[in-house]
């Protein structure tokens, strides 16, 4: 819930100083995205350790779970990059972080994608 209100209040906040020093709206929002991951970090530590077990319950290599993270947190960077480039009015260079973002993982996930391919291989003879 203090996630909410702060976001409300930062938007408020970065409306009047748009009105009277437009170049210090933008700064207005970093911070508050600033504080909000700091915040959201937190609870990051939860998510992790119940990824951990999961993947000990289930016997998968380790190794997906690295992949699976780094791929998170790629995305939530890149989503996070595209919509200060967005919201700055950079709308060509911000498809061009998304790209470069989708790009990354696809190439991170391709190991994987070769163990999941020799396993059905396997299967099948």
């Amino acid at each position: 819930m203090k996630i909410f209100v702060l976001s409300i209040i930062v938007a408020i906040l970065c409306m009047v100083i748009k009105n009277y020093k437009p170049e210090y709206a933008l700064l207005c929002q970093l911070c508050g995205v600033a504080i909000i991951i700091a915040y959201s970090l937190k609870s990051f530590s939860d998510v992790f350790s119940s990824l951990t077990d999961l993947f000990s319950y289930s016997g998968l290599d380790e190794s997906f779970l690295s992949v699976l993270l780094k791929a998170l947190c790629i995305s939530i960077i890149t989503d996070f990059a595209s919509s200060v480039c967005r919201d700055s009015g950079n709308g060509t260079l911000s498809n061009g972080i998304e790209l470069f973002g989708k790009t990354i993982i696809i190439f991170m996930a391709l190991p994987m994608l070769k163990k999941l391919a020799e396993s059905a291989i396997g299967f099948l003879r």
